[in-house]
């Protein structure tokens, strides 16, 4: 049997000046049929609705301990920075300042006493935004655009819905959220919204319930509607969820990929484990399911809004996607595979992302994202050839989480995109949740890998029938006497296995490298490896640096301090793996990459 909080109770010195504080900082008031008094040894306050009720008793003992339970409020009327402004002119103290630079973050505060509590961001705050919103309405746009003519009849996961019926309700409740906030009559139930054109009747609704929401003051004004006064930001965050839950619906009736925005999704979940309670489900959504821990956040939003999810492994999925730069250029990646997001940034440098296949098989555990970086595979050749520096392309890099929605990002590097990798990492610390180097190159923090190093790596493959041939070509690199023929014949050492699947590997190197962009890469003043080296020696992120022993780029000696330079990095060296290792020792380079990934 549940029970109701009817009280909170502080222990203090003084309860009439500490009341004075709380009826101040949260709004109750004194009972006006007994009012607290300096003399009186209690005193009380109540909530505008009388429901809860704050105790101010006085004791003789002083405050010693830090209190093991606090407060966590949020301003009503103020943004948290402004509520925090007002709290210390009426006497709190700021004990601890924990905001983060994007708006995130709290605010610990005492009050005359001592006693702890915690100033959040207003609803407004923590709301997402109007451009969040349209973010969702684009990506669920996408799905409506891909049905095919066949599937519209179709069943969803809302079992008493067809296609049809499923996006005739995504725009119906968008014109009813526009009415609402417009102070307009609501389209009459049976209207038909899907009309002649379900593509243009939706993006019509979206886009016009989107410039609703971004009138002046919409976002805190409060609405009364069918199920109960909600303010602005309330009514986006209830239609953000919605909206999110149905695109979901959509991908699994369709066959479509569900790639919605996964920070919304997360932040959706948020908002309806606090708002939807279980008395609130029947009628309206089914009880929670089980679902993974580590399973993509909108799977774990539609499975507490009842959806089931299946655990059984899920298909590969492939699709080719394009998103703008910030200086306009088109760029395109590929997302192979479902589950928790891995963006991976190939070498080259400058090389299509197509020659990382599919990590050994990576796909079956992560949704992995190969980027095409600008000038190679789909991407396009951007208007200026400097653009192709690769602490340029740094923006690119921020320019596709924003576009896939993600607040922070799990990123992998080969070879020479780990110069890219890290750079990111330098400038925007903040976004790295994890970080995979595999095989990366030593330039971006100018650790030297010698001649001898390389000798040593190489002297190791004596007994490969090619070693003979390949390691004379080497002889004359180190000497300065070689020709272009040498630089081809060492190819053997780059890889674990030369067998076939390396040989067919190689052989498509030179369709996928775009040579232009690779000499612009490493432009002589584009890394300054003193301040990448300052900047990864506070990245609190973790990372893992995948090595191969056979790997003559960064021999395993030089990738142990490699990964040194990190506060929070261990270093995997894998037995007999080349510069790819993932074709190499497909397994072993998967189980280590997603243990990582896991912990």
């Amino acid at each position: 049997m549940a029970v109701r909080i009817k009280s909170i109770t502080f222990d203090c010195a003084d309860p009439y000046r500490l009341a004075q504080f709380w009826s101040q900082l949260t709004g109750f008031i004194e009972d006006p049929d007994n009012r607290n008094a300096h003399e009186d040894p209690e005193g009380l306050l109540l909530s505008p609705d009388g429901s809860l009720a704050l105790l101010f008793i006085a004791v003789p003992e002083p405050k010693q301990v830090k209190n093991r339970v606090h407060l966590d409020l949020v301003p009503l009327e103020r943004r948290q920075d402004e509520e925090v402004d007002r709290l210390l002119g009426i006497g709190a103290r700021v004990v601890a300042d924990m905001r983060r630079p994007d708006g995130a973050g709290w605010v610990v505060l005492a009050d005359p006493e001592g006693n702890e509590f915690c100033i959040g961001r207003s609803d407004v705050e923590r709301a997402p935004s109007v451009e969040q919103l349209g973010r969702a309405f684009d990506a669920v746009g996408d799905l409506i655009t891909n049905i095919q003519p066949e599937q519209w009849s179709a069943p969803t996961p809302c079992t008493d819905w067809t296609v049809r019926q499923l996006v005739q309700h995504l725009i119906g409740m968008n014109r009813v959220f526009a009415a609402l906030l417009a102070d307009e009559p609501a389209p009459a139930p049976a209207a038909d919204h899907v009309e002649d054109d379900p593509v243009r009747a939706y993006r019509d609704s979206a886009a016009a319930l989107q410039a609703a929401f971004d009138q002046p003051e919409v976002l805190q004004r409060t609405y009364h509607g069918p199920l109960g006064a909600a303010t602005g930001a309330e009514r986006l965050q209830i239609r953000l969820y919605d909206l999110l839950a149905h695109g979901w619906d959509l991908a699994q009736a369709t066959g479509q990929p569900a790639e919605l925005p996964d920070d919304l999704a997360e932040q959706s979940l948020a908002f309806v484990r606090i708002q939807l309670s279980e008395q609130g489900r029947p009628g309206r959504f089914n009880r929670v399911q089980m679902v993974a821990a580590q399973a993509p956040a909108i799977e774990r939003l539609v499975a507490f809004l009842g959806r089931p999810v299946s655990a059984t492994p899920r298909a590969t999925v492939v699709s080719d996607r394009l998103f703008d730069s910030a200086d306009g250029t088109r760029l395109a990646y590929r997302r192979t595979g479902t589950g928790r997001t891995l963006i991976c940034i190939p070498g080259g440098p400058m090389q299509a992302s197509a020659y990382l296949g599919d990590l050994g098989g990576l796909q079956g555990h992560h949704s992995t994202l190969l980027l095409d970086l600008r000038g190679t595979g789909k991407s396009a050749v951007p208007a200026e050839r400097a653009s192709y520096r690769c602490d340029r392309q740094v923006d690119d890099v921020e320019a596709l989480r924003r576009h896939v929605g993600l607040d922070r990002l799990d990123l992998a590097a080969h070879s020479a995109g780990a110069t890219l990798a890290l750079m990111y990492a330098a400038r925007y610390p903040e976004r790295i949740s994890r970080l995979v180097l595999i095989t990366p190159s030593p330039r971006a923090v100018g650790l030297e890998v010698t001649d001898a190093d390389r000798r040593q790596v190489a002297d190791l493959r004596r007994d490969e029938p090619w070693f003979a041939d390949a390691f004379a070509a080497f002889e004359r690199i180190w000497s300065g006497d070689a020709n272009e023929a040498d630089w081809s014949a060492i190819t053997p050492f780059t890889y674990g296995r030369w067998d076939a699947a390396a040989q067919s590997q190689h052989a498509r190197e030179a369709t996928e490298l775009n040579a232009d962009a690779a000499s612009r890469y490493y432009a002589p003043d584009a890394v300054d490896t003193t301040a990448v080296r300052s900047a990864l020696a506070v990245l609190h992120a973790p990372v893992l640096l995948v090595a191969g022993e056979y790997d003559v780029a960064l021999p395993p000696q030089r990738a142990a301090e490699y990964a040194e330079l990190f506060p929070h990095a261990e270093m995997v060296v894998l037995p007999r793996g080349g510069h790819f290792p993932w074709l190499d020792d497909p397994e072993r380079f998967v189980t280590t990459v997603t243990r990582f990934l896991r912990q």
